[in-house]
């Protein structure tokens, strides 16, 4: 599993790899770009330690130009960004 994950996260900065065992098979399950991809502001004092340590909006995926499946979830994340994410960014990183 964790070579799949390794291979799976090269060119990201951080990515989550989720995979299963189940009677010796290895099963994929799901990718996560963020620590808290899904969660959004469901836990404030969860978000503001994650934050304080890592400002998403400088990370390699944000920074450099995507193309095909990462630029869609890229440009997505940046709407929720600019929406949601990054008053709770700013505030975050003064802690």
């Amino acid at each position: 599993m964790r070579e799949y994950a390794e291979t799976l996260a090269k060119g990201f900065d951080y990515l989550r790899c989720d995979f299963y065992e189940l009677d010796g098979e290895v099963y994929f399950s799901e990718l996560t770009v963020y620590p808290l991809s899904g969660l959004g502001g469901s836990n404030p004092h969860l978000v503001q330690r994650y934050n304080a340590n890592w400002d998403l909006r400088k990370s390699w995926v944000l920074t450099t130009q995507q193309h095909g499946w990462r630029r869609i979830y890229v440009n997505a994340l940046r709407r929720w960004l600019e929406k949601e994410g990054v008053a709770h960014c700013e505030e975050s990183s003064r802690v």
